[in-house]
């Protein structure tokens, strides 16, 4: 099965509530430095962000939002 370029991904996750918060520090602490090292060039830096921002704002719905 083959998932069309631009249709949604749904990602269900359970973590503890320690894993949660401390997921939520690291989105929060990583800057371009981290993607940038760990992507093959600054398109997908880029997209590893987005995908970190969506991720932290979601655990922030869930009520972990670090300051």
């Amino acid at each position: 099965m083959t998932t069309p370029p631009n249709a949604p991904v749904v990602i269900t996750a359970v973590l503890t509530p320690d894993q949660a918060m401390a997921f939520a520090q690291f989105a929060k602490r990583s800057g371009w430095d981290e993607f940038k090292a760990n992507a093959i060039d600054d398109d997908e830096a880029y997209l590893m962000i987005d995908a970190a921002n969506v991720l932290r704002e979601s655990l922030a719905r869930a009520g972990f939002a670090p300051r």
